[in-house]
């Protein structure tokens, strides 16, 4: 798995470097402009304890959190 689509745009979002990381771990790769990450269904929900892999491009990422559809950005690296 080198690849992921944006959950919003499908843009691909490709990997950076893949070797180290298991195919089951895309979580710990690196993506170029974008992010993939596992989300945990919690209690209440329908899904209960499943987990999803999912990517989101950076663009997207920037376009949802100006909207407020994703949430308060707890950290930002200095330029």
């Amino acid at each position: 798995m080198e690849k992921f689509k944006c959950i919003c745009c499908e843009k691909e979002i490709e990997s950076i470097w893949f070797d180290g990381v298991e195919a089951e771990n895309p979580e710990q790769g690196a993506w170029n402009n974008g992010v993939v990450e596992k989300i945990h269904m919690g209690y209440g929900s329908r899904f209960d304890e499943d987990i999803y892999v999912f990517g989101i491009c950076d663009d997207c990422i920037e376009e949802k959190h100006k909207k407020g559809l994703i949430g308060k950005r707890i950290y930002k690296k200095e330029d």
